[in-house]
């Protein structure tokens, strides 16, 4: 019985994370704004924050990256391709920020591009902050790492 509660139990919060992904997911698909900035690599306690720097998920920004249509297509196109996600493997590697993306003002993402990629992702008006893990080859740094000055 204690089997199958536990099976139960490990089945429920992987579903969460899906019903999570998925809301991300339609949010981002009705996105017509999307930006995209260079951040720290570590966040910033709140308590520390510069009031003259921005933040977004207590991670400074450096830089905006410029995002035309056809940028905004792909990178709508690649954080909804579910092959970019690796749902198979818990990563346990540190987060180091390199992208932060809005969505609209709806959905909020800052990216790890650290020996194994990383999302955290907070949903506009909710106080949670989800984490998934990328597959080792995604879409996503494709589309972001073009944005950058060449």
């Amino acid at each position: 019985m204690k089997k199958i509660l536990f099976i139960f139990l490990i089945l429920s919060i992987g579903l969460m994370g899906c019903e999570e992904l998925n809301t991300i997911k339609r949010k981002i698909n009705r996105a017509h704004n999307v930006s995209v900035y260079a951040v720290a690599i570590s966040p910033t306690a709140p308590e520390a924050q510069d009031s003259l720097k921005q933040y977004i998920l207590d991670f400074e920004i450096t830089d905006t990256l410029p995002v035309n249509d056809t940028d905004l297509a792909a990178l709508k196109k690649a954080f909804v391709n579910e092959d970019n996600y690796d749902s198979l493997h818990i990563k346990r590697c540190p987060f180091i920020g390199s992208y932060a993306v809005t969505f609209d003002d709806k959905v909020t993402a800052i990216l790890s591009k650290s020996s194994c990629a990383k999302i955290k992702a907070k949903i506009t008006k909710k106080d949670t902050l989800y984490a998934f893990d990328l597959s080792s080859d995604n879409d996503i740094y494709k589309v972001l790492d073009s944005l950058q000055p060449k």
